[in-house]
């Protein structure tokens, strides 16, 4: 690497994303938008770049927590190089832990995009030869902020790309519930219709919205994330497919687009009497795109309950553990006081958002 540098300039964050877009190590998490997403929260963010001759091999966007007295640097995902030039993920650790005491943070966070054990799939989308004797001195494993999303878990659906009938190679890797299920979706007059405009992004996230509501788990209010999901989805780097039947709309997904792949993010249907298979209809529709776009898997995720896990195993999904967060503390007596809070924070995560929100 010959140089980096901190940077909030529209132009190189351009670059940055292109950058994630083409390197199949790139992440959704990284992308300019989506870390300007923090900001309805009061956060700010900044991307350090690294350089070699002039072109981009390598960065880490970075998300500043900031509430009271306490700072807090946070990377997502993260740092991402270019093949070849892996032995610069410590340069740029070491000018993240750096940058982040000098500015006076409390802690600060990296999550490791790496695995504990190589998968073949994996080998061009994630550092495989990863040492933790890369990173900066007395480092910690885990995490004590969970303010910001860090994605630890890959839910590996296999497209068997190169193959020449990838979909019905793929599709056999599914449970014969899961088959029965999608080929019921297929006759029952599903329509799939990704969402463009404003009106039809709100309306779709209401359903996700509602659903959230009704079981009782933390999404993104509308007001929050609503620029965040029309710049993303004006610029081509997130798809809001909708299920219709009869002409009403049935469910709806949140897809991210980055690093040569799809990253399935969030998604409901709305409960009804008649079960319309709704979520396998629109699951198998993102490995039909993601095969259709020569994506060699697609991201299923791999968060949610007992239930939910159960139905992403159905597609084939193979849940695969990155290496994870690797976190320093860099004013102890702040850190201190903050852990004393974290307890009772992480009990009450609505009360916490609107509190850090209070000190923006």
């Amino acid at each position: 690497m010959d140089s980096f540098k901190w940077t909030q300039e529209e132009a190189e964050l351009e670059k940055w994303d292109s950058f994630l877009d083409e390197n199949p190590r790139g992440h959704f998490s990284q992308l300019s938008t989506w870390l300007k997403s923090y900001k309805a929260y009061g956060f700010d963010f900044k991307v350090l770049l690294g350089y070699e001759k002039d072109q981009i091999i390598g960065g880490l966007g970075v998300v500043i927590a900031k509430a009271s007295i306490f700072r807090f640097y946070i990377a997502p995902y993260g740092p991402i190089v270019s093949k070849g030039f892996e032995g610069s993920m410590g340069v740029l650790l070491e000018e993240f832990y750096r940058d982040a005491k000098k500015r006076g943070a409390t802690y600060c966070q990296a999550n490791i995009p790496s695995v504990a054990k190589e998968n073949v799939l994996l080998n061009d989308y994630i550092v495989n030869d990863y040492d933790d004797s890369i990173l900066p001195k007395n480092y910690h494993i885990g995490s004590q902020f969970k303010f910001v999303s860090s994605n630890v878990r890959l839910g590996v659906v296999d497209l068997h790309y190169g193959e020449e009938n990838s979909y019905e190679s793929t599709a056999l890797s599914f449970k014969s519930n899961t088959r029965r299920d999608v080929n019921k979706s297929q006759r029952i007059q599903n329509e799939l219709v990704f969402a463009k405009t404003k009106a039809e992004i709100f309306e779709a996230y209401t359903v996700i919205q509602n659903n959230a509501d009704t079981i009782g788990y933390a999404v993104r209010s509308w007001e929050d994330i609503k620029e965040t999901l029309i710049a993303m989805v004006s610029n081509n780097r997130c798809l809001i497919p909708t299920c219709f039947n009869d002409g009403d709309l049935k469910g709806a997904l949140v897809v991210f687009i980055g690093g040569r792949r799809l990253s399935y993010i969030m998604g409901a249907t709305k409960r009804e009497k008649k079960d319309l298979m709704v979520g396998h209809f629109l699951q198998n529709e993102m490995i039909k795109y993601s095969i259709d776009k020569q994506f060699s898997f697609y991201d299923i995720s791999a968060g949610g309950s007992k239930g939910v896990m159960k139905f992403k195993e159905g597609f084939g999904a193979n849940f695969v553990d990155l290496v994870g967060p690797r976190y320093w503390i860099c004013n102890p007596l702040k850190f201190r006081v903050y852990a004393k809070t974290l307890p009772y924070l992480k009990r009450n995560k609505k009360l916490a958002s609107k509190i850090l929100k209070f000190f923006k």
